[in-house]
């Protein structure tokens, strides 16, 4: 005999599906995006990017792209020959503007910021985009994975990939795989 409820329980909505690091052997991902730093400063920008795959990551010679809200598409970096990113190991870009890279010790720095509205990706060598986050509103251009992430990050706030478990997700849609923090 079955019962009957009047009332059926309530669940959470379903979760999107998350990509195990276990999926991929090499596996790269941005994981956080500053674009403005806890003093409010504008050139306090950084970018991580994580290999959440099983294997170390050749990444020599991958580029760091970014778009305007206009569309205007300019190189951040590209990352030097000889360089690789072990399992579960990030590789951290800042603009070298008033120190800053210095500041957080990134291993990459140049004189490029990033601003609201705006998208970046990490490319291949040949082109190919492992990797893209749009934040904010009227993109234009292919660093987006399928919808925006709505909001530009505030003063002291960065976009951090969510987890679960310890497992960064990556479900191809910027707006569910990241949150402001």
């Amino acid at each position: 005999s079955s019962s009957v409820s009047s009332s059926p329980p309530q669940s959470p909505p379903p979760s999107p599906p998350v990509v195990s690091s276990s999926t991929f052997a090499t596996h790269i991902v941005i994981s956080r995006v500053q674009i403005t730093g806890g003093s409010g400063k504008a050139d306090e920008d950084s970018i991580a990017i994580t290999n959440i795959g099983t294997e170390a990551a050749d990444v020599s010679n991958w580029k760091l792209r970014k778009r305007t809200k206009s569309g205007t598409e300019s190189s951040i970096k590209v990352i030097p020959a000889e360089t690789t990113l072990l399992p579960g190991s990030q590789l951290v870009w800042a603009t070298s503007k008033n120190g800053f890279a210095q500041t957080v010790s990134a291993a990459l720095s140049s004189t490029q910021t990033l601003t609201d509205n705006s998208s970046i990706a990490v490319l291949r060598p040949d082109g190919s985009i492992a990797d893209a986050l749009a934040w904010g509103n009227d993109h234009t251009g292919p660093f987006i994975e399928t919808a925006a992430f709505p909001q530009n990050p505030s003063c002291g706030q960065a976009l951090i990939r969510r987890g679960n478990g310890g497992e960064l997700q990556d479900t191809d849609n910027n707006a569910s795989d990241f949150e402001v923090r």
